[in-house]
């Protein structure tokens, strides 16, 4: 009852509304105290009134105003004391915490899209010449929100622009334009320019699902398949003395396409730790696998629970082992052309396939639908054990999490059957 008894006490005082009301002021430069308890006072002189509270700070008696009476109310005032009460019990000094809103206010107000969005432009001047021209251009298509502070700029406002390239079937661009808006609120809540809830969050690819399939072709017919396993399998094409596409990203397409994971942080960022090429675990039977963990898994959107487990084929794991003499020293599997510190994107891939003269055709996300429509039509495989292997959701959340990787067998046998079948098309 005493702790309910002080915040009670803490809204209550010796001063009544009249006293504070009729106090009259002081004859010129003399100043006269009301005092209303607990460090809170109204402060007269000649005039005018005002509240100051008084506390200690470092050993030391500080003094913080409240505003002006009437305009602050003797229960105003009351409540800015509990506040401050409040901060000093938790250990902080109620001015230094008043002057960071008032600056955090400032910020949000001076901040705003354009401002921001031109500083992170700055930090990005470093990157490839490509990304630098992107994030310029993706500033410049949201113009319309420039003079909008981040506590104004709320989820439909981003869609709308994201939707007007949508609408004139530019899905690339209203995709990077809803990818640049989440880096750009991820920038301004690390500098400390917003707090509020981030209407990006999630990012926007479900919410601009009419360009997904034009974004996301994939080859389903087996010749047109087999045509593109010579291409990609055709080492002379790696020679970066022939062409623009180096033999990691060729060897990144050649695994991609027998793996079948998502190519983004999936596949891009993959890691040596990740990989048991000997099937030296115990947990892998002696079989070569590969461990996505949770953290890189698209677990929001699907419903996974733990980390994936990818099954290797033969013809898998000799692209790693011939990988491996590049790349090993290494932490990334495939790196970033310009430094070995980044992983790859998905953009090289992009561009490799659009090198190969795939355009509208095939992208990398597209192995995917590739592989669920071979697996099912052709070799035969049960649904779930596809799903599964492409780490969608299965069943009911309660079964996700019990069996999430359970059927590995079965997956372990249907990866080395794909890839079997993709080398029947390529020499077909």
């Amino acid at each position: 009852m005493k702790n309910t008894r002080e915040r009670a006490d803490d809204l209550t005082g010796k001063l009544t509304p009249e006293q504070v009301k009729d106090a009259p002021l002081t004859e010129e430069k003399a100043i006269r105290k009301l005092s209303d308890g607990r460090g809170l006072a109204l402060q007269i002189d000649s005039r005018s009134k005002s509240w100051r509270f008084r506390y200690e700070r470092g050993g030391k008696d500080a003094l913080m105003s409240f505003g002006g009476y009437p305009t602050v109310t003797l229960a105003e005032a009351r409540l800015a004391r509990k506040a401050a009460l409040e901060l000093l019990s938790r250990g902080l000094d109620p001015q230094a915490e008043r002057q960071k809103e008032r600056d955090q206010k400032w910020l949000e107000t001076e901040k705003t899209f354009g401002v921001v969005g031109a500083e992170y432009n700055a930090t990005q001047a470093h990157r490839a010449k490509k990304t630098v021209e992107r994030c310029n251009r993706m500033l410049k298509h949201a113009k319309k929100l420039h003079n909008y502070t981040f506590a104004e700029l709320e989820r439909p406002m981003l869609l709308k622009e994201c939707r007007v390239f949508e609408a004139a079937k530019k899905y690339d661009t209203a995709s990077r334009l809803g990818i640049y808006f989440t880096q750009v609120f991820r920038f301004a809540r690390d500098q400390g320019y917003f707090k509020g809830v981030d209407p990006t969050a999630g990012g926007f690819g479900k919410s601009l699902e009419s360009g997904e399939e034009t974004h996301r072709p994939g080859l389903t017919d087996r010749k047109a398949v087999g045509g593109l396993m010579r291409l990609i399998d055709g080492w002379e094409w790696l020679d970066t003395s022939r062409g623009t596409v180096g033999a990691t990203v060729g060897r990144a397409l050649q695994f991609l396409a027998r793996v079948n994971v998502r190519p983004g942080k999936e596949l891009a960022q993959a890691e040596w730790t990740e990989f048991d090429l000997d099937g030296a675990d115990p947990r892998n039977d002696g079989q070569p696998t590969w461990l996505i963990p949770l953290r890189r898994m698209k677990k929001v959107a699907d419903g996974n629970l733990c980390d994936h487990v990818v099954p290797l084929s033969r013809q898998a794991v000799a692209v790693l082992r011939a990988q491996h003499e590049l790349t090993g020293g290494g932490k990334y599997v495939f790196h970033n052309a310009r430094t070995d510190k980044r992983p790859m994107t998905d953009a090289a891939l992009s561009a490799a396939l659009l090198a190969l003269g795939y355009r509208n055709q095939h992208v990398p996300h597209g192995f995917r639908t590739t592989f669920k429509t071979l697996a099912m039509d052709h070799l035969k495989y049960p649904e779930e054990i596809v799903e599964r292997q492409l780490a969608h959701k299965w069943g009911s959340p309660v079964r996700q999490a019990y069996d999430g990787v359970l059927r590995i067998d079965e997956r372990r046998e249907l990866m080395q059957r794909y890839s079997d079948f993709l080398d029947q098309l390529r020499t077909g």
